[in-house]
C-alpha cells in the first residue's frame, strides 16, 4: 500500500514537470508567435522583400528596397497600398530634448521616419495633437513615456528637440507605443520630408539606387497575395533606369507582416540556425518531454493493472461491466492530470524569470488566454491518452484468467508495447543529452579559434556626434595623441566600424572590367593606426600613412577581396591594381593585403574586405591598452571625451565581449537544451525505476526460489536489470545515429566546427551507470529480504 501511494506521487511529479517544460517552452513560442497578429488589418498588411541576382546568382535577399518603388506600386498596381518608411533601430543620433535652458541628451532612441500615410497602414493611438503636419519637414511625434519624462507639467504639442546636425524638430503629437510586440519598436516618429530636408536633396523620394527604405503594402480586401506577387515581382526590372549594361536583376516578393520576427534571417542558410526552425524545434522537444510524461503514466497504468488483476476478476464476478472500469479510470486520469495541471502552472510561474532572462523575453510580458486554453487542452489530451489502455486492457481480461492473477493471450502485446514506449522514451533523451554536449563542445571550440585579429586588451569607445568640425577637421588626432598619453595606453585608432560590426558592403571591380564583375565588399575606413592597433598582418605592400597625398584613394584588401576581386594572383602582383565602383565614380589603388581573419566570429567563413583611408573616421576609437587597473583607465579615458567632446555620451564596451555577441544565440539555446534534456532524462530514469520495481514485485516469486536455490543477489539483480540495460542499448543504437545526423546539419554551416567522434558517446556510456546504480539501489532493498518470509505470505 506505501509502496503504491509512493509510485501515484511519483506519476504525479512526473506528469507535472512534463507539462511544466511543456508550459515553459510553449510560453516561449507564444510569445515569438505573437508578434503584429494585433494590427486590424494584419490578415492584409505585407512588407515587401527584395531579392538581388547578379550574373542570374543570388547574392541578397533583404528587406531594404528603393525610394521609388512605393510610389510605383501605387501607380501601377491599383489592388495595393504602399507606404515606405526608414528605421533606425540602434539609435545614435544625438537628441537634446531640454528646455529651460537645461540639456536633456539621448542617443539610444529608436526612430520611425513617415509619411501620414503610415496610419492608414498601422494603428497607433494618438494622447494628444495630429498627425497632418508630418506632411512637413522637422516634425515628429513622440511616445507618451518621453512625453512624461521630458514635458511632464507641460502640453509637450508645439515643444522641441534638436539633433546633433543642428535641425530643430516641432513636436505635433504624442503616441501611445503598442502593448502587443511588434517588430516595429520606436521611441519616437520624424516626418519623412526631413530626410530630404536634412541633405538637402530629394533622393529620398526619387532614387533607385539608395536602397535604404522599408516598403509595407496594405492589400485591398478579396485580393490573393499569390495573384498580386506575380503582378509586382518584376516591377523593379521594369522600372529601374539602366545606366550601364548590368547582369543585375531585382524582384521583389510579400512578407506577411506577422511572420516578420521569425522569418527576418532571409541569409541564414543553415536549417537550425534559422530561428523559426529553433522556435518550433524547440516546441517539438516540449511536446516530446511531455508525451515522455504521458509514457510513464501509461506504463504505470498497465503495471499497476496487473497488481489490480484478482480485484478487477472479483469484480468482473459480482456484475461490474465495462461502463464501471471506464468511469473508474476516467476518473483517476482526471483527478491525476488536474493535479498534475495545477503543479505545472505553479512551477511555470517559479521558472518564468529563467526562461525570461535566457530568452530575451520583458518580464513584463503576459501570455493570453490562449496559452492557458492551450494547456488545458494538453491536459484533456493527456486524461484520453492515460485511460484509454488501462480501459482496453481490463476489457479484454476474462473473469478465469484475472482470478488466476494472469493476463491472458489476449494481452500479449502489452509487454511489447511497454517495451517500445521505454525505448521511445530513451531515444528522446539520449539524442537530448548528445546534443547538448555537441553544441557546448562546438561553442568551447569557437572561442579557441585564432581569430587573426587583436581582441584582448582593445577597449572601444564611440565618437562624438556633436563637435566642432572646422577644429576637429584640422587636427583629428588630436585625441588620440592625448589618449596615448595616458599611462597603460599602447596605441589608439578611428575607423567607421570594428571587428564584429561589419560596415555596409558596395560593388567593387577591377577598373577596366565589365559590370558584370562587380562585387559585393564591405569598405572599411579607417586611420593610418588601425592595422597596426588591431594587429593585422601584412602579406604584400605597406600600411597607410597620413603624409602621402596619394593614400586618400589608396586601398588595402584582405586575401579573400583578392581572390574575388582578382582570381589566383600573386599578392605582390596586386600592388598597383586599381578598383572601381560600379558607376565608376572613383578609382582606388591597391596598395597593400593583410591576412585574412575573422571579422565578425569564427563561426562566420572569412570574407572580403576593402580598408580606405579616411584620417577622419571618428565613428569608433580603439584603445588598445596594459594595464593592472582597468577602472582607473577608463575614467581618465571618459574624462579626457567630456573634455575634447562635451555634450555627448560617452558610451564603451570591451572588443571581447561585443564578438561575445555572435555566440549567444546559441548558448541561449544550449542553455535551453541542457534544462530540458536533464527534464527528460530524469524523467526517463524514474519511469525506468518505477516500471523495474513494479516488474520486480510481480517476479518476486520466481526470484525468491531461486535465492533460496543459492542465487546471488548479483545474479537476482542481472536478470531484473537486463531487460532495462537492453532497452537502453537498443534505444542507443537508435539515437546515435538520429543524433549524429541532427547535430551534422547544424554543423555543416560553421566555417570552423569540430568533428564528431567516438568521445560522444561517453555521455551516453555514463547515463547507462547512473542507470544501473539507480536501479540496484531503488531493488537492492527488495532483493535482500529473507525470501521464506514472501514464500510464507503468498
Amino acid at each position: 500500500m506505501k509502496r503504491n501511494a509512493c509510485l501515484n506521487a511519483v506519476i504525479l511529479l512526473g506528469l507535472s514537470s512534463g507539462l511544466t517544460a511543456f508550459a515553459l517552452i510553449f510560453y516561449y513560442f507564444q510569445f515569438q508567435t505573437s508578434f503584429d497578429k494585433f494590427h486590424p488589418q494584419a490578415d492584409r498588411l505585407y512588407r515587401v522583400v527584395m531579392t538581388r541576382f547578379v550574373n542570374g546568382e543570388r547574392v541578397s535577399e533583404r528587406s531594404d528596397t528603393y525610394p521609388m518603388l512605393a510610389p510605383a506600386l501605387n501607380e501601377q498596381i491599383p489592388e495595393l497600398y504602399a507606404q515606405q518608411m526608414m528605421y533606425s533601430f540602434r539609435g545614435g543620433t544625438l537628441m537634446d530634448f531640454g528646455h529651460s535652458g537645461e540639456s536633456e541628451l539621448r542617443d539610444d532612441l529608436k526612430v520611425l521616419s513617415v509619411d501620414p500615410g503610415f496610419f492608414d497602414l498601422f494603428s497607433l493611438e494618438l494622447t494628444v495633437g495630429g498627425t497632418k503636419e508630418l506632411t512637413q519637414p522637422f516634425t515628429g511625434l513622440i511616445s507618451t513615456q518621453l512625453a512624461d519624462l521630458y514635458f511632464p507639467d507641460i502640453n509637450p504639442v508645439g515643444q522641441t528637440w534638436t539633433e546633433d546636425d543642428g535641425s530643430t524638430y516641432r513636436i505635433i503629437g504624442v503616441f501611445k507605443p503598442w502593448e502587443e510586440n511588434s517588430h516595429l519598436d520606436f521611441d519616437l516618429i520624424k516626418s519623412f520630408e526631413s530626410i530630404g530636408a536634412r541633405h538637402n536633396a530629394d533622393l529620398h523620394r526619387t532614387s533607385w539606387y539608395w536602397d535604404r527604405m522599408k516598403v509595407y503594402v496594405l492589400l485591398n480586401k478579396d485580393v490573393s497575395e499569390e495573384g498580386i506577387e506575380e503582378k509586382i515581382k518584376d516591377i523593379i526590372v521594369r522600372n529601374k533606369p539602366v545606366e550601364v549594361e548590368t547582369d543585375l536583376e531585382e524582384f521583389i516578393s510579400l512578407q506577411p507582416v506577422n511572420e516578420i520576427n521569425l522569418h527576418s534571417d532571409f541569409e541564414t542558410s543553415s536549417f537550425i540556425a534559422k530561428k523559426s526552425n529553433r522556435v518550433y524545434g524547440l516546441l517539438l522537444i516540449g511536446s516530446v518531454i511531455l508525451i515522455i510524461a504521458w509514457i510513464n503514466f501509461i506504463n504505470f497504468s498497465l503495471s499497476l493493472g496487473f497488481e489490480r488483476l484478482r480485484a478487477i476478476g472479483v469484480q468482473k464476478s459480482l456484475g461490474a461491466g465495462f461502463s464501471y472500469f471506464v468511469k473508474k479510470q476516467l476518473t483517476e486520469s482526471l483527478m491525476v492530470n488536474t493535479l498534475a495541471l495545477a503543479l505545472a502552472v505553479s512551477f511555470w510561474q517559479i521558472f518564468k524569470p529563467v526562461i525570461d532572462r535566457l530568452a530575451e523575453i520583458n518580464p513584463t510580458y503576459q501570455p493570453d488566454e490562449k496559452f492557458y486554453l492551450v494547456l488545458i487542452g494538453v491536459s484533456l489530451i493527456g486524461v484520453l491518452l492515460t485511460f484509454i489502455a488501462p480501459v482496453i486492457q481490463s476489457r479484454r481480461i476474462s473473469i478465469l484468467h484475472a482470478l488466476k492473477g494472469k493476463l491472458g493471450d489476449s494481452n500479449s502485446g502489452t509487454p511489447f508495447m511497454r517495451k517500445a514506449l521505454v525505448v521511445f522514451q530513451w531515444v528522446v533523451s539520449i539524442s537530448l543529452i548528445l546534443s547538448v554536449f555537441v553544441v557546448q563542445d562546438q561553442l568551447a571550440f569557437l572561442n579557441e579559434v585564432e581569430r587573426g585579429v587583436r581582441t584582448e586588451g582593445i577597449l572601444v569607445f564611440k565618437g562624438p556626434r556633436l563637435f566642432d568640425y572646422d577644429r576637429f577637421s584640422t587636427n583629428p588626432d588630436i585625441i588620440k595623441h592625448q589618449l596615448e598619453l595616458l599611462p597603460g595606453v599602447n596605441s589608439v585608432a578611428s575607423s567607421y566600424a570594428v571587428p564584429g560590426d561589419t560596415p555596409y558592403a558596395y560593388e567593387i571591380r577591377e577598373e577596366g572590367k565589365p559590370f558584370s564583375a562587380n562585387v559585393f565588399i564591405p569598405e572599411h575606413q579607417v586611420d593610418a593606426n588601425y592595422i597596426n592597433v588591431y594587429d593585422h598582418r601584412l602579406l604584400a605592400g605597406r600600411n597607410f600613412d597620413a603624409s602621402r597625398i596619394e593614400d586618400s584613394s589608396a586601398a588595402i584588401l584582405n586575401v579573400s577581396a583578392v581572390k574575388a576581386l582578382f582570381g589566383d594572383i600573386a599578392l605582390d602582383d596586386v600592388l598597383g591594381k586599381r578598383i572601381t565602383s560600379p558607376e565608376s565614380e572613383y578609382i582606388r589603388t591597391v596598395i597593400g593585403v593583410i591576412e585574412d581573419y575573422y571579422h565578425q566570429s569564427p563561426e562566420v567563413a572569412h570574407f572580403p574586405m576593402n580598408f580606405v583611408f579616411d584620417p577622419e573616421s571618428r565613428g569608433f576609437y580603439s584603445v588598445h591598452y596594459t594595464t593592472n587597473d582597468f577602472q582607473a583607465l577608463l575614467q581618465q579615458i571618459e574624462s579626457l571625451y567630456a573634455e575634447q567632446f562635451p555634450g555627448n555620451i560617452f558610451h564603451s564596451f570591451l572588443l571581447n565581449d561585443f564578438y561575445a555577441e555572435y555566440r549567444e544565440t546559441e548558448e541561449r539555446l544550449s542553455s535551453l537544451l541542457s534544462a530540458f534534456g536533464l527534464i527528460a532524462i530524469i524523467l526517463s530514469i524514474v519511469g525506468v525505476v518505477a516500471l523495474t520495481l513494479l516488474d520486480l514485485g510481480k517476479s518476486m516469486k520466481d526470484l525468491s526460489i531461486r535465492k533460496v536455490l543459492g542465487a546471488s543477489i548479483s545474479n537476482l539483480f542481472y536478470k531484473i536489470g537486463i531487460s532495462s540495460v537492453k532497452r537502453y542499448v537498443l534505444a542507443c543504437m537508435i539515437a546515435f545515429p538520429l543524433s549524429y545526423w541532427l547535430m551534422q546539419n547544424w554543423l555543416k554551416d560553421y566555417a570552423n566546427r569540430i568533428q564528431m567522434d567516438i568521445k560522444y558517446i561517453v555521455p551516453a556510456l555514463l547515463l547507462l551507470v547512473i542507470l544501473v546504480i539507480v536501479l540496484y539501489v531503488s531493488s537492492s532493498n527488495e532483493l535482500r529480504k529473507n525470501p521464506t518470509d514472501y514464500l510464507k505470505e503468498k
